[in-house]
């Protein structure tokens, strides 16, 4: 899959050990297409709850200019993200976040 791909890659060259990937959906909320095991495994949110972190999940927090205006952001440090003007507490049991990369990927489309 394309996302694991982007996934490993941006893991390789950031150095980080967690990471995910997602698109904006046709409602404009995000879906998370591929999430690093590590991640995946350090999140304890509830059983009935994990879907809400997967599919039409609000944009809000950090990723708000990444996702709505195509900004790219780094913001280093747990401090610096709990400063941060676009900041929102985590879900119960999601690891904390202790510094964010965020790059906007855009999808070609096929010319006509």
């Amino acid at each position: 899959m394309l996302g694991n791909t982007c996934l490993a890659v941006a893991e390789e060259l950031s150095g980080s050990k967690f990471g995910l990937i997602g698109e904006l959906n046709q409602a404009g909320l995000f879906d998370t297409v591929a999430i690093s095991n590590p991640g995946w495994d350090a999140c304890k949110i509830p059983e009935g709850l994990t879907s809400l972190v997967i599919r039409d999940m609000p944009i809000r927090g950090v990723d708000i200019s990444i996702m709505r205006e195509g900004i790219s952001r780094i913001v280093n440090g747990e401090e610096a993200i709990r400063m941060h003007p676009d900041h929102v507490k985590t879900p119960e049991g999601h690891p904390p976040v202790t510094s964010f990369l965020g790059v906007p990927l855009r999808q070609a489309r096929p010319s006509a």
